[in-house]
């Protein structure tokens, strides 16, 4: 594990690596790979961030759902389609809980349900943890 933390070369670098993936999407938007690694570099960058949960996922994820959400799941291929659900529980999980707080009342199940509902519409076999918590909190709330 990288420890971005003791050596601002790494974050330099895996800052650079993600701008790099980024001009790919000029080029060919729909090409998964780029979406895939920027992704896996803001989960880096935030693991060694520590609990501060700067989401910096965010605009990673924000920029392939943007791209793809809009096709038929169906016709997506196996890496794209485990992006897509991926990418819809991270957005889940951002917007029931942007501040990652303990307090009921930060919580947002009418921001957070969508997504929940989404993926479990293109894949009702989906095994989520997360999902399934925000799912049965937001069912006891009354979606408040």
């Amino acid at each position: 594990m990288i420890d971005l933390q003791k050596d601002s070369t790494n974050t330099a670098l895996l800052l650079d690596a993600d701008a790099k993936f980024s001009e790919c999407h000029v080029l060919k938007d729909d090409y998964v790979n780029p979406y895939n690694y920027r992704i896996r570099i803001a989960q880096k960058l935030e693991a060694a961030n520590g609990p501060k949960n700067d989401w910096l996922i965010i605009k990673p994820v924000e920029d392939f759902l943007k791209v793809y959400e809009s096709k038929d799941y169906n016709t997506l291929d196996k890496g794209a389609k485990r992006l897509m659900l991926s990418s819809l529980e991270i957005m889940a999980n951002y917007k029931f809980n942007p501040l990652n707080s303990t307090n009921p009342d930060d919580l947002n199940c009418a921001d957070g349900t969508p997504y929940v509902e989404r993926v479990f519409s293109l894949n009702p076999n989906y095994n989520s943890a997360s999902l399934n918590q925000i799912k049965s909190y937001c069912e006891q709330a009354g979606n408040r």
